[in-house]
């Protein structure tokens, strides 16, 4: 599970995952991610 080399990128992605994790942001992290956790760095 990588999120980025950044630490801003790191952070986001972490606050992205724990939202996941309760099932707030899962459908949110989907739809800005088409392609995966690969494509969060183009966000």
């Amino acid at each position: 599970m990588h999120c980025g080399d950044s630490a801003t990128f790191g952070i986001r992605c972490k606050q992205a995952f724990r939202q996941a994790s309760r099932g707030f942001g899962k459908r949110r992290v989907r739809r800005r991610t088409p392609g995966g956790p690969s494509n969060h760095d183009e966000n």
